[in-house]
């Protein structure tokens, strides 16, 4: 179901991470903190990078351009889209009942190449279990932190490392997921994909291709040593061991 609408409200996003605080706590003290907090965080926002209206500027019918609705139940969720002005819009996502729904697009992509997903999300009332808001790669495990309950809006990432053949990806803003449904809402925008240096491996929320990670390789390599210098001591050991020891006879 689809219920587009264009928002009247506004909220300012100063710069820098002493802003970010000054904002938290002037939406906490102001009358209308409840509804001022479902409006986005102004410009400027990052480059949406690969990303089509990543900032969800642009609409038509109701809906943003470049941008599908997917979900498991089409009618336990009601999708909304709204912009003001110049300053960015706000996909919503709003599930009555435990659903999986996704804003969609696919993106293209070069394989084997490091990018960094990123989006502003904010939840309202989504359930603590199951998955939360978060953004998402469809048909796969790697996706950003979830956010449960009612938050702020948080900018949430993730890193990955395409796969030799992997040439687009479904990015998705998302409420629920596979085998881990969740009610509540969902309010994204500021969607972006862009190509950037390998990350620290170490760093949470980073998705290396098992096949160039240079980590796996490494531990295969070492699995292969191992199985050959077994190997030898095997056949070391049936060559040179007492006939009455050695095992297998």
């Amino acid at each position: 179901m689809t219920n587009g609408r264009r928002s009247g409200h506004a909220v300012a996003l100063p710069a820098g991470s002493l802003g970010l605080l000054l904002l938290a706590a002037s939406l906490a003290a102001h009358p209308a903190a409840r509804e001022a907090r479902a409006a986005p965080p102004a410009t400027p926002l990052p480059g949406t990078g690969q990303v089509a209206n990543g900032l969800f500027r642009e609409g038509r019918g109701g809906e943003p351009l470049a941008w599908a609705q997917m979900a498991y139940d089409p009618k336990a969720s009601r999708f909304s889209w709204g912009a003001t002005g110049d300053g960015p819009g706000v996909a919503t996502i709003a599930s009555a009942q435990p659903n999986d729904a996704s804003w969609v697009q696919r993106v293209g992509v070069a394989p084997g190449r490091w990018y960094l997903v990123s989006a502003w999300m904010r939840a309202q009332d989504v359930d603590a279990t199951g998955a939360g808001a978060r953004i998402s790669i469809l048909r796969s495990f790697r996706e950003s932190e979830q956010l449960h309950g009612t938050t702020d809006w948080r900018h949430v990432s993730l890193w990955l490392q395409t796969g030799p053949g992997e040439v687009a990806l479904d990015v998705a803003c998302r409420l629920g997921g596979n085998g881990a449904v969740a009610a509540g809402t969902l309010h994204c925008t500021g969607v972006t994909v862009e190509a950037a240096e390998p990350p620290d491996l170490d760093s949470p929320r980073i998705f290396a291709d098992p096949r160039l990670d240079p980590r796996a390789n490494r531990v295969r390599a070492l699995g292969t040593m191992a199985l050959v210098a077994g190997a030898l001591l095997l056949l070391a050991w049936r060559l040179l061991a007492p006939e009455a020891w050695r095992f297998p006879p």
